[in-house]
């Protein structure tokens, strides 16, 4: 949040790369602003973005600012993750399994795996570095959002008694997601539903083909990208 002040517009703060100056900027206006503690929100595509290995993302934030915990969400159904994200920057399906010069084909399980890596190496660096770490469900978040909060103040300041952290009052979640329509031809167009089905069915990412589905069926737990 701290670096979106230092960089307040979204064209502008999109256009600053994530640097040790960037960086360095973000926890001085911190320190200029009291005692505010800064924390670090990681997803996949974060990672993915700044080109850094995982390590690096965390070394970045590690040896910059004074930022000691590290928060990693995931959302279990990857394909209804990858789909929401299209959907919210406007981009179009229409090129993303079709050969064309700058689009080679997409291969979704890869992508994913290769994500999976980046985050994984990310969390063993935060740990290395002694940072505190917590991993925290999409869903649990969305659901739930009062309470995975506190877990997430519970962990980040740690000199805070729970009991004070508990004894915080949640007022009735009200749910602002956009209703999405029932299928996936629905979202992506027969063309593309047809290319996802041939890259899923067979797999074990293919109980993901129900965009309804939130976490991984009995038995396949040890294949989630965060089981850790």
């Amino acid at each position: 949040e701290s670096f979106k002040h230092v960089h307040p517009s979204s064209s502008e703060a999109s256009a600053k790369p994530f640097t040790p100056e960037n960086l360095q900027a973000c926890q001085a206006f911190a320190d200029s602003h009291g005692n505010l503690r800064l924390a670090f929100h990681i997803k996949p595509s974060h990672v993915e973005r700044y080109r850094f290995t995982g390590e690096e993302a965390i070394w970045h934030i590690y040896d910059n600012t004074r930022i000691r915990f590290v928060l990693f969400t995931y959302r279990q159904n990857k394909l209804a993750r990858w789909i929401s994200s299209l959907e919210q920057t406007k981009q179009q399906f229409t090129y993303q399994f079709m050969e064309k010069p700058n689009h080679p084909p997409l291969l979704l399980i890869d992508e994913w795996e290769t994500l999976c890596d980046q985050v994984r190496e990310a969390r063993h660096a935060a740990e290395q570095y002694g940072m505190r770490v917590l991993k925290m469900d999409f869903m649990q978040m969305v659901s739930a959002t009062c309470e995975a909060a506190k877990e997430i103040l519970y962990v980040w300041l740690n000199d805070v008694e729970r009991s004070e952290i508990d004894r915080l009052e949640c007022l009735p979640q009200v749910d602002h997601r956009f209703p999405h329509p029932e299928g996936l031809v629905d979202r992506v167009g027969l063309e593309n539903a047809l290319e996802i089905e041939r890259q899923l069915n067979g797999t074990a990412y293919e109980w993901m083909l129900d965009l309804h589905a939130t976490s991984w069926p009995p038995g396949h737990e040890r294949e989630a990208c965060f089981e850790w």
